[in-house]
C-alpha cells in the first residue's frame, strides 16, 4: 500500500507528460502507418497536429470573394416543354441513343 500512495504521490507532483513530436517525425510515422495500409491513421496523424487555416474574420473574407448568387435558375432561355418533346420524338435522338448507349456497346 505504501508504495501505491508513493507512486500517486509522485505521479501528482510529477505528471507524466506526453512530448510533441516534430514535423519529420509526424511525418516519418504518417508514411509509415500509410505503407503499412493504415490509411485512417496515417490521416488522423497528419491531420489532428495541423492548426485550423481560418481566423475570426475568415468566413467574412471568403463571402466578400465569393458572393452568394441566387438559386432561382433563370428559365428565360430554356427550350419550351413542346420543343423538348418535339426533340425526343425526333429520329436521330433516337437512333443517336440506340447507336450509343446500347449494350452491345457497353460491353466493348
Amino acid at each position: 500500500m505504501a508504495k501505491s500512495h508513493a507512486c500517486q504521490d509522485k505521479l501528482a507532483t510529477n505528471p507524466l507528460l506526453a512530448s510533441s513530436r516534430s514535423s519529420a517525425q509526424k511525418d516519418a510515422m504518417a508514411r509509415k502507418q500509410a505503407r503499412a495500409g493504415n490509411l485512417s491513421q496515417a490521416n488522423q496523424t497528419v491531420c489532428l497536429v495541423l492548426k485550423p487555416a481560418f481566423g475570426h474574420d475568415t468566413q467574412h473574407k471568403l463571402q466578400e470573394k465569393t458572393p452568394v448568387s441566387s438559386v432561382f435558375l433563370d428559365k428565360q432561355f430554356w427550350p419550351t416543354t413542346d420543343a423538348l418533346d418535339e426533340m425526343r420524338r425526333h429520329d436521330d435522338l433516337l437512333n443517336n441513343q440506340e447507336h450509343s448507349f446500347s449494350i452491345k456497346k457497353i460491353g466493348q
